[in-house]
């Protein structure tokens, strides 16, 4: 640099640390947050889900903050890859009872297609809803399901 007169002081990172000292105080211990949320299963990325409640949780796993203190939430494995790269087999998903999807969202379908048959649940985009009929999405390959009669519920990301 040129010009005239005194040289501007150093920059902090490039002063000398002989006034530095460590505090008198210690940190805080960091929380092992608590496995307090019920895995349920798995839901399938394909129609026909794998997903079936079998009256309990399998695991339980510790929930993300956004979930903290939230009552109604559970669990489950994505399984499949017709939702992927947004939700990838074997990533865990958290599912949200009291909060209502909205167009757009991830949502968790769980239907009965035969009367004996089991409750299978399947995770895709909410397009549309009506009384009874929901109208999903999937991105692999790219496709739109509708007459869906069901319940549901949204998912959430870790």
């Amino acid at each position: 640099m040129e010009g005239d007169g005194e040289p501007a002081p150093l920059p902090l990172a490039g002063r000398a640390a002989s006034n530095v000292r460590m505090a008198a105080i210690k940190p805080p211990a960091l929380a092992t947050p608590a496995r307090d949320v019920p895995v349920m299963g798995t839901a399938a990325g394909a129609l026909g889900g794998a997903f079936q409640f079998e009256g309990g949780a399998g695991d339980y796993v510790a929930r993300p903050p956004a979930l903290v203190g939230v009552k109604n939430v559970y669990g489950m494995y994505v399984e499949g890859s017709s939702m992927t790269p947004e939700h990838n087999p074997g990533d865990l998903r958290f599912v949200h009872l009291d909060r209502k999807a909205r167009i757009g969202d991830s949502v968790v379908v769980t239907a009965k297609y035969s009367e004996s048959g089991p409750d299978e649940s399947f995770i895709k985009h909410l397009v549309r809803r009506f009384d009874t009929i929901l109208v999903v999405q999937q991105l692999n390959p790219p496709a739109t399901i509708d007459s869906i009669c069901a319940s549901w519920h949204r998912s959430t990301k870790c």
